[in-house]
């Protein structure tokens, strides 16, 4: 393991609380203007930040940044970009919150680019790859989905304002933008998006065209000396796609069909795909984020019963559960709030966010703490974000040939 992963790591180790048994489950509310509505979309490993996006005019949305002592804070929007407003989506951020990507569209003209956003800086536009600056096409179209744990590198797409194509990209402040060598023949008929990065950036995943005839997108494995390393299909499945990968690279995380449903998996080099539903509680399913060892997964889910989709959570002793059922067990009372999904969740596995739909209607993202969960990682630090909440609030591969399990 790197040393400067082990040092990210043990700062999120440092501190314990002993946390209330009903002390689980915040929700963030939103940005002023607009209707009521919020949506999470990741959270930093010690837990202290969550960001994502929140209504602000009937424009769209603005990102946000929320901590436990400040609340939620509108990022702003790129200078002199279009000039009707902006609709702006917060994807990812650095481990110690400081540096916060997304996409930011401005209408037809000037179209939709990828951002950095800091403190320092404000919100910076990063450009694209292949600008069109002249006629009816005059529009970039750019998007950050992750970055790397150390900020220094963020990766997404760029996709061609004329052919459509999309190309997977990387950004660094030294290099600027730079497209990922797919080597296929037609790289419009598939998602060619990077979705998640490793700590130091030198492993990239995510989702590009299938060369295999009846096959749809396929997850790859990205690194600077191997290029792209195909992950392949589950069974006579057509699609699997790469969401979130360790830290350290080690565990991939993201969906795959096979004949039947959508599952969420398990990557590794010994074991290729592990599937983590089987088929019998829960009707479909998708990975979307995972703890720093592995052992904890949250995404979304649809069962049998109830239907979907809701938020869930997996790791190596319980399987398969859906969030609100883990947190009612543990005491917590969601006030009638319906957990949809959970988009990201802390280093130690405990501390999760993600958007749920108000008793009301409508959408507000939210913070939920594990008191029990298991997790083989002893960094309790949702504690601390939790008692800080409170007083903010005024209360006290699969590889072609490997087999995959069920």
């Amino acid at each position: 393991m790197p040393a400067q992963l082990a040092r990210q790591l043990l700062l999120t180790c440092t501190l314990f609380v002993p946390l209330p048994a009903s002390a689980g489950f915040i929700t963030l509310g939103d940005l002023a203007g607009g209707t009521f509505s919020s949506r999470a979309t990741a959270i930093t490993p010690d837990g202290n930040y969550v960001i994502g996006y929140s209504s602000v005019s009937s424009r769209g949305d603005h990102a946000f940044r929320w901590a436990a002592t400040t609340g939620m804070v509108d990022l702003g929007e790129i200078p002199g970009f279009g000039s009707l407003g902006q609709n702006i989506k917060a994807r990812a951020v650095s481990a110690d919150g400081s540096i916060i990507v997304g996409e930011s569209s401005a209408g037809t003209i000037p179209g939709t680019q990828a951002f950095r956003w800091t403190e320092s800086d404000g919100m910076v536009g990063l450009g694209d790859l292949v600008e069109t600056t002249a006629g009816p096409f005059s529009r970039m179209r750019s998007f950050a989905y992750t970055i790397s744990g150390d900020g220094s590198l963020i990766a997404g797409d760029s996709r061609h304002p004329v052919s459509g194509s999309t190309t997977p990209m990387q950004y660094t402040r030294a290099d600027g933008m730079t497209g990922i060598e797919l080597s296929v023949s037609n790289p419009a008929n598939g998602a060619n998006t990077v979705y998640g990065s490793t700590f130091d950036g030198s492993v990239l995943v995510g989702s590009i065209n299938s060369v295999t005839s009846g096959k749809l997108n396929e997850a790859f494995r990205w690194t600077a000396t191997g290029g792209i390393e195909r992950l392949g299909f589950v069974d006579t499945g057509n699609i699997s796609q790469a969401h979130a990968v360790t830290p350290d690279g080690a565990v991939i995380v993201g969906t795959a069909r096979d004949p039947l449903q959508l599952h969420a998996f398990r990557w590794t080099d010994a074991d290729g795909f592990d599937l983590l539903n089987d088929g019998t509680v829960f009707q479909a399913s998708g990975a979307l984020a995972v703890s720093a060892s592995g052992t904890t997964i949250v995404g979304t889910a649809h069962t049998f019963v109830s239907g979907g989709p809701n938020a869930m959570i997996w790791d190596n002793q319980n399987g398969m559960q859906l969030l609100s059922d883990v947190l009612a067990m543990q005491g917590d009372d969601l006030m009638g709030y319906t957990l949809i999904d959970a988009t990201g969740i802390s280093a130690d596995g405990r501390t999760i966010t993600g958007t749920a739909i108000r008793p009301g209607g409508g959408f507000e993202a939210y913070v939920a703490v594990l008191t029990h969960q298991s997790t083989s990682v002893p960094e309790p630090c949702g504690t601390v974000i939790w008692l800080a909440a409170m007083a903010h609030l005024g209360f006290v591969r699969r590889r072609p040939s490997a087999t995959h399990r069920r």
